[in-house]
């Protein structure tokens, strides 16, 4: 006799429906058949209220409600284990993690202990996500026996450690407590070659640079994605202490990456004058080092329409006011092109600049998406520029 699915008993037949996540092709399945209407009609309603309740769940902890409410919908039958899409597949232990709902988390894990470890759709453990947010308390909740202990040693899917996001949270205790645990490579990078160290300088969270440093082996030059350095994210990220603090160890501060972009050049695209400022201070910057499209940190700036680090930049004397990238633009040109008006009237302030350019080509030109048309004081701007020694 061949086997169908009739012949099976009910709860294997259950455990099939398990694995069906669409409620259409269930119904589908349970109208094929009078027998199996019976047994998966009432199995579809359960999970139904299940998921509802589930759903209730996540958001009472998304909302911070009671803790009493979320106990009543796990006795209720809501699934911890259920994930929002929407929310890079976070679970409820999850959410009660990174919002620093303690009594939750120890609810959730009493329910069900195996949750401790549980990742999100990009790998993250909940530990993970209490490190990153800084809630000492779920931390240590979460690394104690009666709740877990949490697996330290795991990665995400980046292959990012628990002590990475730590850093990049900021809490210097949280850090430390992860270190106490004996388990953690303090050094161990990303799959970008981003480290702790570098993550914290990235965020500009000193005091866990000051200790990570203290340990054997952190470098704090390190080379990273791209040829970055933990200075060059800082500079980028506009983090003026952590940018000081990195220039008080000796670090190079011209360093260049594979694009031969300086940390200068960094800060002055994103408009960081505080950073700015602090890089040209240093007699090891060079203000005019072009990256590898021959772009300078004024041409950076310019098209940026930064203006305050177009006027730091030009105070130094030492940048070519007419340096042209490698589409042929100078910093004046881009600056007109997408109509800086304060970084074009600074540029011409110095009366050493050449408009020996062609405004409706420039609107149009090199294939670039720009305003439809110059402002027309801009265009009576640079007409004067032109005339004043005619």
């Amino acid at each position: 006799m061949t086997p169908t699915l009739l012949n099976l008993p009910s709860k294997l037949i259950q455990t099939i429906a398990d694995h069906i996540s669409s409620e259409h092709e269930l119904r589908c399945l349970a109208q094929s058949h009078p027998q199996l209407d019976s047994i998966l009609t009432p199995y579809i309603k359960a999970r139904k209220d299940r998921k509802e309740r589930s759903n209730l769940l996540i958001s009472a902890i998304q909302n911070s409600k009671p803790p009493q409410l979320c106990q009543l919908l796990l006795r209720d039958g809501a699934d911890p284990e259920v994930r929002v899409r929407t929310e890079q597949g976070k679970t409820a232990l999850h959410f009660a993690a990174e919002t620093g709902q303690t009594v939750v988390a120890r609810l959730l894990l009493l329910h069900k202990r195996s949750l401790v470890n549980i990742r999100d759709g990009i790998g993250r453990t909940p530990l993970m996500s209490a490190a990153e947010c800084g809630h000492e308390s779920v931390v240590r909740t979460l690394l104690s026996a009666k709740y877990g202990p949490a697996d330290v040693t795991l990665r995400s899917c980046n292959n990012r450690s628990v002590l990475w996001y730590a850093a990049k949270g900021g809490n210097v205790k949280i850090v430390q407590t992860l270190l106490d645990t004996g388990k953690l490579d303090h050094n161990a990078a990303d799959d970008d070659g981003v480290t702790p160290f570098a993550c914290a300088a990235s965020e500009g969270h000193c005091e866990v640079m000051r200790l990570l440093l203290s340990l054997e082996g952190v470098d704090p030059a390190c080379r990273m994605y791209q040829g970055r350095t933990p200075l060059s994210l800082a500079a980028e990220n506009g983090k003026e202490e952590a940018v000081k603090y990195l220039l008080s160890l000796g670090v190079d501060p011209d360093s260049k990456t594979g694009h031969r972009e300086t940390p200068l050049l960094m800060a002055a695209r994103r408009g960081h004058p505080g950073v700015v400022q602090q890089l040209l201070a240093d007699k090891g910057v060079n203000p005019d080092a072009a990256d590898g499209h021959r772009r300078t940190p004024l041409i950076a700036a310019a098209l940026h329409g930064h203006a305050e680090v177009v006027e730091l930049l030009l105070a130094t004397g030492r940048v070519q006011l007419d340096a042209r990238d490698h589409q042929g633009m100078t910093p004046l040109m881009w600056a007109a092109k997408f109509q800086r008006t304060p970084v074009v009237e600074l540029l011409l302030s110095t009366g050493q600049l050449q408009v020996d350019f062609d405004l409706s080509e420039l609107r149009k030109g090199l294939g670039l998406v720009g305003p439809p048309r110059l402002d027309p004081s801009l265009v009576r701007l640079l007409d004067a520029y032109k005339k004043r020694d005619a």
